[in-house]
């Protein structure tokens, strides 16, 4: 008779009668850890040893029903199937991999991992060197580490090798960071650009701050990308192209960089394939604070992932929130929880002292004139 899957209090449980009619029973995990599909899936190989296997047998098979890999085996296998992955998601991969064995043991096979593993793991990593000599792994790199587990894990389910995910409950998720980076407005960097030297990074600055490009995307940028009639700009990132949809996004050329994109071009040497196809990011990072230093202004930390966050913060007063995160190339929550900083001008908005100031000045105008 067929093995049926039923709830049994908090735990599934297969059922069925044996040959000599009598009826049978095995838990099969709690139903807060084991999906209704995955109980199934357990179940169909229950069945099929007990095709071959008296029932005592039956009741203490294995819950994978057959050889389950080894860890170390079982994360080299899965990354080489992710052929489209960038060469940093798979050496990240291959560093959680590394922490996993290390902790878990180099024969551990992966039904023997547990949810208290997993979190005694996720409590050991806390305590590994950091980027940095006498510091520990921050709790952004953990939860890079974790998410990957995860994903490991996650495959071994949907493969049948284990019945649940034991790193499923573990936080991967880092705390939002403090949103203490400096917004810069359009007038500013605008006179960091006349101050700087370079024609590329000049236009790289241009392209971070009133576009939302990233770094690298304004490197890889290429002539043909520009729509000059739609005045659109045609991005492909290598951060998202591994999901679906995500591998190029379009974004509006701005007014005020639409003259700077055309200059940049015209004065363009023969060959060159995009407006900063020449120039080395570290080359880049030491001109832009050059020219920062130059206009008068304080330098401020990553130059140009801060000129893109405020870009992101300035398309969110203006535009809806669905269009800057698509234009952006990232999520909402993305948006929220890293990008979009309350400025001192919506304060002095919200205040009235911008309108006060305003009103004074229009004020002070009047009584020049008369």
């Amino acid at each position: 008779m067929e093995i049926t899957v039923a709830k049994n209090g908090r735990y599934w449980q297969a059922r069925w009668i044996d040959d000599d009619g009598k009826r049978r029973g095995k838990a099969l995990g709690r139903i807060d850890k084991v999906s209704h599909a995955q109980a199934r899936r357990i179940a169909r190989k229950i069945e099929a040893a007990r095709a071959n296997q008296p029932t005592s047998k039956v009741l203490t098979v294995r819950l994978d029903g057959c050889a389950c890999p080894k860890l170390a085996d079982h994360c080299t296998d899965y990354r080489r199937h992710k052929t489209a992955l960038t060469d940093a998601s798979q050496k990240s991969l291959a560093k959680t991999g590394q922490y996993l064995v290390e902790f878990f043991g180099n024969n551990v096979e992966l039904h023997h991992i547990t949810s208290k593993g997993a979190r005694d793991w996720r409590t050991w990593m806390t305590t590994q060197p950091g980027r940095k000599p006498g510091t520990t792994m921050t709790d952004a790199s953990v939860c890079v580490h974790v998410r990957n587990a995860k994903a490991y894990m996650r495959q071994a389910v949907e493969d049948g090798l284990v019945p649940a995910n034991p790193f499923a409950r573990l936080d991967g998720r880092p705390a939002a960071p403090a949103k203490t980076w400096r917004h810069v407005s359009e007038a500013e960097i605008l006179s960091v650009m006349d101050n700087c030297t370079d024609g590329q990074v000049r236009l790289m600055l241009a392209l971070c701050r009133l576009a939302g490009l990233r770094k690298g995307e304004t490197m890889a940028l290429t002539w043909d990308a520009v729509d000059w009639q739609q005045r659109r700009l045609r991005v492909r990132c290598r951060k998202t192209e591994r999901y679906k949809d995500h591998a190029e996004r379009l974004l509006p050329i701005s007014p005020t960089l639409y003259p700077l994109l055309l200059e940049r071009f015209e004065a363009a040497a023969e060959g060159e394939a995009g407006p900063c196809s020449t120039v080395t990011a570290r080359r880049a990072d030491t001109l832009a604070r050059r020219a920062i230093k130059a206009a008068g202004l304080r330098v401020w930390a990553k130059p140009f992932h801060t000129l893109r966050k405020s870009c992101a913060t300035d398309w969110a007063k203006q535009y809806p929130q669905h269009a800057v995160s698509e234009w952006l190339g990232h999520s909402m929550q993305v948006a929220q929880d890293h990008y979009l900083k309350v400025t001192e001008q919506l304060y002095d908005q919200a205040t009235g002292k911008l309108t006060r100031n305003l009103t004074q000045n229009a004020h002070e105008a009047t009584q020049e004139t008369t």
